[in-house]
């Protein structure tokens, strides 16, 4: 069972989202009981518990419906990316199954983000939950190894880098030669590898730097409103975002042109590497304008 009572939720995320309009009532309505259910399951996010996955007349009494019922508002929900299947046959909701994958990573990680009360490094950005994609230019949301969290744990054998020469030492062994050159299994290695009693450092080619900013980027990738050409985004995360409060600046201002973006087709939205390079965080996100109803529609 999930540690909180409640889960988040994005009144114009789920107003806006073009795929989920096209949804039906009946389908929106057992959405919202699924994900209910997904925030207690095992993993998070997933239609599943200890004893494996649950069954369509499990969910169905969940949401006072019928089987078939069920049976048909899942195909339609999978159909429009709502739900979708992993590759251990277990029916997740993506979005949820993401947030929760990351926040495993960064709990094994005994780093799992942390206030701005903290102090000021990578380690421990003031993240929300946020989401653990691949890392690849191909525009996919889909999860990397989500159901495979426990191989994460480096052998008990191998030491993780932490003096700032072992950590040189670890990225030189790889071929590490910038963000630009790195294969997405690196960035994926980075990301994953333990950092407990790791030396900090404020040089921006550390493995300590490296890394957290690597999870700085998933977590503005988690909220951003167009998920294509990531590495790109990547790229320009790296190159303009040094620092924890330029970070925070950036996510703030995500969430609060989100509104804005989700009423615009997914054609004109900027990508990402766009909006970071044209340093858009520090546009002002423009109000919808009150549409007049009635009789009163039309006259002024």
């Amino acid at each position: 069972m999930s540690k909180y009572p409640w889960f988040k939720f994005y009144a114009q995320d789920w107003l806006a989202d073009i795929e989920l309009s096209q949804c039906s009532l009946d389908a929106k309505g057992a959405l919202i009981c699924l994900m209910s259910v997904a925030h207690d399951g095992a993993p998070y996010g997933h239609l599943a518990g200890a004893k494996g996955a649950f069954s369509e007349e499990f969910l169905a009494r969940k949401c006072s419906c019928s089987v078939q019922d069920l049976h048909d508002a899942i195909e339609e929900l999978k159909s429009f990316g709502r739900l979708e299947v992993g590759e251990d046959g277990v029916l997740r909701v993506p979005r949820m199954a993401r947030e929760g994958h990351i926040s495993d990573i960064r709990s094994e990680s005994g780093r799992r983000g942390g206030s701005k009360t903290s102090s000021k490094d990578p380690s421990k950005t003031s993240s929300k939950t946020s989401s653990k994609p691949l890392v690849s230019d191909s525009g996919s949301d889909s999860l990397v190894n989500t159901e495979n969290t426990e191989n994460l744990e480096q052998p008990e054998n191998v030491r993780a880098p932490r003096t700032l020469a072992e950590q040189k030492a670890w990225l030189d062994e790889r071929g590490w030669s910038g963000i630009r050159k790195a294969s997405p299994e690196l960035i994926q290695e980075i990301s994953d590898l333990k950092v407990d009693g790791r030396e900090e450092s404020t040089d921006l080619k550390s493995l300590y730097m490296v890394q957290g900013r690597i999870w700085w980027f998933e977590e503005f990738w988690a909220d951003y409103w167009l998920k294509k050409s990531r590495h790109d985004a990547l790229v320009a995360y790296f190159e303009k975002v040094t620092t924890l409060e330029t970070h925070d600046r950036i996510i703030a201002a995500v969430q609060k042109q989100t509104p804005e973006m989700m009423r615009r087709e997914p054609k004109n939205r900027p990508h990402g590497a766009t909006w970071i390079n044209g340093f858009r965080w520090n546009d002002e996100a423009e109000e919808p304008e009150e549409e007049l109803g009635g009789l009163f529609k039309g006259v002024v």
